[in-house]
């Protein structure tokens, strides 16, 4: 009955439109789960699926089980020794983690898993809500090659292509570089747009300048527009990017590596939540930097 049967834990904007592409391309969801019983039972009745109570019970219906969860509260909560917990709906499953969580923690749910007799394979994911829904990920794979091999087809739906890096934790490490070069791109816009606003010249001016210079880069195409009207999508959330931030600059003082760049752009994201922006797109970090707008708020498009 579990043969090829996938379920999917944490069902944001990522994992909801990762278990739409996969029932898309035939794969049987046989089970879906969020912390929000209202988020379960939408999608559940929109793929006519099952909408289970807990992790287990997601793990019960499932022979893999794709994890979709924000941070590492809620990967400890999913692999809790507990009766709700992935690691209690029985052995012989294969969880494929997709969190942006630090490298330990993979580390940490890869030995638990094994020990309740499954398997985990870490699948960071590189690229934004329509490429999940697309198929277009760029997919950073760690882990057991046995995993890997177990969660091929799953991947190749996903993910346009799949990257194998090495052991539990590398991909964590890659992607966390990854985050640290976009945000401090992010951070470093946000600070010469503002600096432009405030010395009086015309933004567009400005942006078609640094396009036709060694400044551009794709988040002047993705970002500088919100930037300068201050209003903004929803491509990852301040309270997401200060995580990223941290796990980066955890990194590099583990390492006994000083980066102040890193250090720097923490502060600045840690900024937006301390002034209540956490909620809002990393990019409303310009609401930092342009004259005037600290106390606005970011307006949402």
């Amino acid at each position: 009955m579990l043969r090829d049967a996938v379920g999917v834990v944490g069902l944001g904007r990522m994992g909801g439109n990762i278990a739409r592409r996969l029932k898309d391309r035939g794969f049987r969801v046989a089970a879906v789960y969020d912390a929000s019983p209202k988020v379960t039972q939408e999608l559940a009745a929109e793929l006519s699926t099952a909408a289970a109570d807990s992790p287990a019970k997601v793990a019960a219906l499932s022979q893999t089980v794709l994890t979709a969860v924000s941070d590492e509260r809620a990967m400890e909560e999913i692999y809790a020794a507990s009766e709700t917990s992935l690691l209690a709906g029985g052995p012989g499953r294969l969880f494929v983690n997709t969190a942006t969580v630090s490298p330990e923690t993979h580390v940490e749910m890869e030995r638990r898993a094994l020990a309740a007799g499954s398997e985990s394979l870490e699948a960071c994911l590189l690229g934004t809500v329509p490429h999940a829904r697309s198929g277009g990920l760029y997919v950073l794979a760690a882990g057991r090659e046995g995993a890997l091999r177990r969660a091929q087809p799953l991947l190749s739906a996903i993910g346009s292509e799949v990257r194998y890096v090495g052991r539990a934790g590398e991909a964590g490490k890659v992607k966390a570089i990854v985050n640290l070069v976009m945000n401090v791109n992010v951070a470093g816009l946000a600070e010469g747009l503002g600096l432009g606003a405030a010395l009086g010249i015309d933004g567009e001016l400005l942006l078609d300048t640094l396009r036709h210079s060694a400044a551009s880069s794709r988040v002047l195409e993705t970002h500088a527009q919100a930037m300068l009207r201050g209003v903004y999508g929803r491509f990852l959330t301040a309270e997401h990017a200060a995580k990223d931030a941290r796990i980066a600059d955890d990194l590099a003082q583990g390492a006994g590596l000083p980066l102040p760049l890193a250090a720097a752009v923490r502060a600045q994201f840690e900024r937006m939540l301390s002034q209540g922006l956490g909620q809002e797109d990393h990019a409303g970090v310009a609401q930092l930097t342009f004259p005037g707008r600290l106390g606005e708020g970011a307006r949402e498009s």
